[in-house]
């Protein structure tokens, strides 16, 4: 009876631990579009700040701040380590389930909101 128990409750940590892991499988096409829309969104909101950076460095309005140059190197960064993780790999999902980084980087993709930087391109740069 007593290993009965176990058993169950073994079970029951597989399965609540593999329900985590294949949400991500199952929803992987979906996960992996989304993302790819936050990047390009990101992109080009980099871009639109990084003109007007050039704009008013030009004209001598104003200089960028050491917080614009830290996101945009961030931003930049950011962009390089999916290309980086994948290149040279025939199969592209294949390179997403074989290390946990996409966690790593879905979480430093959220951290670099458009909204926390708004202020900052339409202020002082």
């Amino acid at each position: 009876m007593e290993l009965a128990g176990v058993i169950w409750e073994a079970a029951t940590c597989l399965f609540s631990c593999s329900k985590v892991h294949a949400a991500y499988v199952c929803k992987l096409e979906e996960n992996l579009k989304s993302l790819q829309e936050k990047c390009d969104h990101l992109q080009n909101f980099s871009s639109d700040v990084q003109t007007k950076i050039n704009e008013a460095e030009a004209t001598g309005e104003m200089q960028r701040t050491s917080q614009v140059k830290d996101w945009l190197q961030q931003v930049q960064n950011l962009q390089k380590k999916p290309n980086s993780r994948c290149s040279g790999r025939a199969n592209q999902y294949s390179c997403i389930h074989e290390d946990e980084a996409e966690e790593k980087y879905c979480v430093h993709l959220q951290s670099l909101t458009v909204g926390d930087y708004w202020e900052h391109a339409n202020g002082s740069l």
